[in-house]
Formats: structure tokens, sequence, C-alpha cells
């Protein structure tokens, strides 16, 4: 980062809404009383909040992939297993059908062997007939041919008596009759057939053997003692956890305190953990911070919780909620009458999210806490916290820390103290509050009877700031701190004020 010594060169600083980078002399001389953010500073907390998201999805997509492997690995050895099982049942009915189907053709066979051959035997005595006929016949007609009267007539008698033999033999002779058999119960097959089909048939529904299992987790469950009271943070718990949890400790939908904080759970996972939400009827405290829930999850969430009439405090930092996720939450404070802490700190929050969060906060009368540090809401977001302060009753702390927020946010703020009764501790730690900043909430001070701590560390606002705030504490008679830089200025003007005393 470059100097303030060096005359007419660009210098790392950036006006809050138009990012239009200055020179040395611009800042000195045209913007003295305009507050600049520091780019490196603001890029330097982007970079820790996104990286913060990579390390954390990364976390959440090496444990879906590690069990994925797993389910596979488990998978193949089911397939296998079943595979064998099928061959296995299959094979000794194949066996058992093939021997039957065997005997059966061979009690046929048998059969029709017996009755071929008797056939086989007629035929044969039939055409040994037939030759004796036509020896005989062809005799006779030799005989006939060669005018052998005097022969023909000595064999008249046996060509008689062969002819009426053979009348005769033909007349004893019966064709042999061919065994008939029925093949009974073949019918039964077709009921067997359906049978069968019906044997082995795949469910598609899912296998419990394969479900997902936490041995860690059910560990830690066990060494639950307190049954209102469950702490499950940092255990590197994902989605799958989550449901999990809700199948399987059913105990958990009578919680009044639940910390389930510092884990990869996304909005999958809160999907899982609503279907609990909407059923417990104790629980005071969420702590749900550092996830990745987005605002699809936030969704999730507030949709659970918009009927819930006990739950106090709602601690939702680091989880990526973004605009989108907070309309969902300005939307479930219409409907919840018990919340009284709220922290979304580093999550993305922008003006428009502020917006519809200021409009919920004019009209509840339950928040006394709300965390908004570590966000982008600008002078614009401050001007509608502002316009929120002018009519709500009830927030006593308000936490503004590292907020882009300028001289023009710090007005707005400032003119909102002169008329808010109620807020106690306002921090604007490591904003863009320059001198001009600063007098303003120094004359505010003056009409202000409510705030007793004011922390404006980290702006740089100079010496003359510090005296107009030390010079604001002589008429205010309700703030116990003012802290710039690590220094109370209400310690450090009681000193100085014990100082003239003694000097007199």
């Amino acid at each position: 980062m470059q100097t303030e010594n060096q005359v007419n060169s660009t210098i790392t600083l950036s006006h809050h809404n138009c990012d239009t980078l200055i020179c040395h002399t611009c800042l000195f001389f045209k913007n003295k009383d305009t507050s600049f953010a520091s780019i490196d500073a603001v890029a330097k907390n982007l970079a820790l909040q996104v990286d913060a998201g990579f390390r954390n999805v990364r976390l959440s997509l090496n444990n879906e992939i590690n069990q994925t492997k797993q389910l596979i690995t488990e998978t193949h050895r089911i397939h296998e297993k079943n595979q064998n099982k099928i061959h296995e049942a299959f094979a000794s009915l194949h066996q058992l059908i093939n021997k039957h189907e065997a005997i059966l053709k061979e009690n046929i066979a048998t059969i029709e062997k017996d009755n071929t051959k008797q056939l086989n035997d007629y035929e044969i005595h039939l055409l040994k007939i037939e030759n004796s006929l036509d020896f005989q016949q062809a005799q006779f007609c030799e005989i006939v041919s060669r005018g052998q009267h005097v022969q023909l007539l000595q064999r008249e008698y046996g060509s008689v008596d062969y002819l009426n033999k053979i009348h005769k033999e033909l007349g004893r002779l019966k064709a042999p009759r061919r065994t008939q058999y029925d093949l009974q119960g073949l019918e039964n097959l077709s009921k067997i057939k359906d049978e069968i089909l019906q044997c082995g048939t795949v469910d598609p529904k899912v296998d419990n053997s394969l479900a997902y299992e936490n041995s860690r987790l059910e560990k830690i469950m066990v060494q639950q003692t307190n049954p209102k009271m469950i702490d499950l943070s940092d255990q590197q718990l994902n989605d799958q956890d989550v449901k999990l949890l809700v199948e399987k400790y059913h105990e958990i939908t009578a919680l009044s305190e639940f910390n389930i904080s510092k884990n990869q759970i996304s909005s999958k996972g809160i999907k899982y953990l609503a279907s609990m939400l909407q059923q417990n009827k104790e629980l005071s405290v969420l702590i749900l911070g550092d996830n990745q829930i987005g605002h699809r999850g936030t969704q999730y969430l507030c949709h659970a919780l918009e009927k819930n009439m006990t739950l106090t405090t709602l601690d939702l930092e680091s989880n990526q909620i973004s605009d989108d996720g907070v309309k969902h939450i300005a939307t479930m404070m219409n409907n919840i009458t018990s919340l009284e802490t709220l922290n979304l700190q580093r999550n993305f929050v922008g003006t428009n999210g502020l917006k519809d969060l200021a409009q919920a906060l004019k009209r509840n009368t339950v928040l006394t806490t709300l965390n908004l540090s570590w966000n982008r809401i600008g002078d614009k977001g401050a001007e509608h916290i502002a316009d929120a302060l002018r009519e709500n009753k009830t927030l006593t702390t308000l936490d503004l820390q590292q907020n882009c927020i300028g001289c023009l946010g710090a007005s707005h703020i400032a003119n909102a103290l002169r008329i808010n009764t109620t807020l106690v501790n306002l921090s604007l730690q490591q904003n863009h509050i320059g001198p001009k900043g600063v007098k303003y909430f120094a004359d505010a001070l003056h009409d202000n009877e409510s705030l007793t701590s004011l922390s404006l560390s980290g702006n740089r606002f100079g010496q003359n700031g510090v005296h107009d705030l030390i010079n604001a504490l002589d008429r205010n008679r309700s703030l116990t701190c003012v802290l710039v830089n690590g220094v109370n200025l209400c310690r450090k003007r009681r000193t100085l004020n014990e100082t003239l005393t003694e000097s007199k």
C-alpha cells in the first residue's frame, strides 16, 4: 500500500459508493470531509469470508465423496452377493426341472419303443406273406402262359389250397394296438411358472443395509447428559448426519437449547432439520453459526420457525445468507413474537437486505439485540436502519461493525439517536466514519439520554474528532463508555476533569 507522502500518486482508497480510486491531492483538498474505504481492508475481509466459504464447501464435498465411495463399494458387494444368491436358487430349480424332464422323456421313449417294435414285427410278417404270394402267383402265370394245361390241372387243388390258407391266415391276423398314454400335470406348469415369477422379485425400495451411519455421532449423543440441551458444535457434521439425527433421535423435538454451529450443513440439512423444528414446542436457543445454509436454507428454517412461540435466540453467523435470506428472516420476524436476540454477522447482507429487515424492526416489539457486523450495508443500509431506530422501542444492542458506513450513513444514525430512547449499546467499529461523521455523533449525544456504550474504534477521524466526542461528554450523562482505538473517552474525560479540579 502506498503512503500519503507520495503526492499526486493514486492510493488504495476508494469512495464507498462508486469505488472510484482517488489520489493524495483529491483526498486532502477536494474530499477532506468525505470518508473513504480502504480497498485493501475491504478486499481482505471479503477474501477471508470467501476463503472460509471455500474451505467449508471443500470439507463438505470431500465428506460426500468419501461417503459415496463407501456406498459404491457396499453396493458392489451386495450386488455380487445377491447375484450368487439368485444363481444358487435357480440352479437347484434348473437341476430339478431338468431331471424331471429327463424322466418324463425316458418314460415316453420306453412306451414309444415298445409300440414301434410291435408294429415293425407285424410289418415284417406281412411282408413275408406278400413275398410268398408273389412267388405262387409268378409260378401260376408261367404255367398259364406256356399252355401247360395238364400241369395246371394237376396244381388246381394246390393253388386253391394255398389261397384258402392265405385267406385264413389273414383272417386270423390282428394288427397290434398302439399303447396310448396321457401326459398328466403339465397344465400345472403354467401355474408354477406364475409362482416362480413371483419368487425373488426385485423391490425398488431403499435397502436399510445401505443406510447412512455415523458411529461418532451416536457416541456423542450418548454423552449428552442434559435432555433439554444438546451441543453438537464443531463436530464436522454434514447433511446426512442431520438426517440421521432427526430420524433416530426423536428426543430432540423436546429441546430447549440446540447448538449445531461450526459444521458443514447446507440447505439440504436445514430441510431435514425443519421437520424437527416444526414439532418442537420448547426450543428457546438455536445456534447454527458457521455452516453453509445459504438463502435457500434460511427459507426452510424461517418457514419452520414462523409459528414458534418460544424461540428467544437465533444465531446464524457466517452462513452466506445474503439479501435473499434476510428477506425470509424479516417475514419470520413479523410472525414470531418471542425472538429477542438475532445474530446475522458475516452473511453478505447488503442494502436490500437491510431495507427488508428495517421494515420488520419498525413493527417488532420484542427484539433487543441485533448483530449485523461484518456485512456490507453501506450508507444506504445505515439509512434504513436509522429509519427503524426512530420507530423501534425495544432494541437495546446494535452491532454495525465493519459495514462500509461512511459520513453520510453516520449522519442518518446520529439523527436517529436524537429520537431513539431505548438503544443502550451501539458498535460502529472499523467503518469509514471521518471527522465530519463523528461530529454528527458528538452533536447527537447532546440530546440522547439512553446510550451507555458507543464504540467507534478503527475509524479515521483524527484528534479533532476525538475532541468533539470528549466535549460532547460534558453534556451527556448516560454514556459510560465511548471506545476509540482501545481508549475509553469517558474514563479519560473523568481523569481530565479530576486533574483540572485538583489544579484549582
